[in-house]
C-alpha cells in the first residue's frame, strides 16, 4: 500500500455459514493507510537565473524557490553555500531569497547559492540559485591624473593629433 497513491479503502465484507439454509451477515470494513515519511522533497523551481539589482535595499524579495514533499511534509529551506559575505537570507519556511547586505556588481557579479530543503524526517535535497547581479550607474568616471599637458604644433596635419601622448603631472 502507498499513502500518497491511495489512503483508505472501504470494503464490504461478507460472511456465510455453511448452513442450511446458508446465513449470511455483511460489513463495512474501513482500511485507514498510515502515511510514513518515506519520499524526498523535490524542488520544483527553474534552472534559470533570478537577477537582482545592486542598488537593491536590504529586504528585497529576489526568488521563490518552491519545493514539495510528497508526503505532505513541511519543509526548511536554508542556504548551505556560495552566500559570499551574507549578501543573502532565505525565510526558512517559504524558501523566498532576499537581499541581506549591500551588493557590489563590480566585486561580484553572480552568485550561486548551494540551497536545501528539508522534511522532519530528515530527507533533504540541494538545488543550485543562480542569482545575477545588474550593474547600476554608481561609479563616476575618473582620471587617472590630476592635469595632463602636451605641446602640439600649429601647423600639424589634420588627423595626425590621434598619437600624441601626454606629460602628465
Amino acid at each position: 500500500m502507498d499513502y500518497e497513491i491511495t489512503n483508505s479503502y472501504f470494503l464490504n465484507v461478507t460472511a456465510k455459514d455453511g448452513g442450511s439454509p446458508p446465513a449470511s451477515a455483511s460489513a463495512l470494513v474501513n482500511i485507514t493507510v498510515v502515511n510514513v515519511n518515506d519520499n524526498v522533497p523535490v524542488f520544483d523551481t527553474s534552472l534559470q537565473a533570478s537577477k537582482v539589482r545592486e542598488d537593491a535595499a536590504v529586504g528585497t524579495r529576489v526568488v521563490r524557490l518552491n519545493a514539495t514533499d510528497a508526503d505532505g511534509n513541511q519543509l526548511n529551506f536554508s542556504i548551505l553555500s556560495g552566500n559570499t559575505d551574507g549578501a543573502f537570507a532565505m525565510h526558512l519556511t517559504s524558501g523566498i531569497i532576499s537581499v541581506a547586505a549591500k551588493l557590489d556588481r563590480e566585486k561580484i557579479e553572480n552568485y550561486t547559492l548551494s540551497v536545501e530543503a528539508r522534511d522532519a524526517g530528515g530527507h533533504a535535497v540541494t538545488h543550485n540559485a543562480t542569482i545575477q547581479v545588474i550593474d547600476v550607474n554608481d561609479n563616476v568616471p575618473t582620471f587617472q591624473h590630476a592635469a595632463y599637458s602636451k605641446n602640439i604644433s600649429e601647423n600639424l596635419p589634420a588627423g595626425k593629433g590621434q598619437d600624441i601622448n601626454f606629460y602628465t603631472y
